[in-house]
């Protein structure tokens, strides 16, 4: 009976790659045609350059307090992050760094153990992984 099932699942196998081709995964497809959520998605799409965007959020943190040195860090990793070019990272927006002009006092824990990065990137659900690993390999270079 074991080998019945192994011979199916290696005969279905390829046809599991196939679904995935056909599967939408985008936000407009969830949702009712008449939603007004659905029109939304329109507009963002019509109207603005960077289209449905989806922010992520990059934490540092370090009991007793982020030092100086923890600061210039976060700045160059935002720059690395903005130079990697749309390929590694498209990026619809400069990142927003904490301790930086300009920047929200809130993105900084009032304690200076927790500081934040903001990147803002297109919604796509297929490449947002590869994104994120691309993040956590530029902040956890010394």
């Amino acid at each position: 009976m074991l080998a019945i099932w192994i011979v199916a699942m290696i005969a279905l196998a390829p046809l599991g790659g196939k679904l995935a081709d056909e599967t939408v995964d985008d936000t407009e497809s969830f949702l009712p045609e008449s939603a007004e959520s659905t029109e939304v998605v329109r507009i963002l799409d019509d109207e603005f350059a960077a289209g449905e965007t989806t922010n992520g959020i990059v934490v540092y943190k370090r009991d007793g307090g982020l030092t100086p040195a923890d600061e210039r860090k976060i700045a160059a990793d935002a720059v690395a992050m903005e130079a990697a070019g749309a390929e590694e990272l498209p990026l619809t927006e400069p990142p927003v760094v904490s301790f930086q002009p300009g920047a929200p006092e809130t993105l900084a824990a009032a304690d200076g153990d927790l500081a934040t990065t903001i990147v803002t990137v297109p919604t796509d659900f297929e490449s947002s992984a590869d994104w994120g690993k691309f993040i956590r390999d530029t902040v956890e270079e010394d």
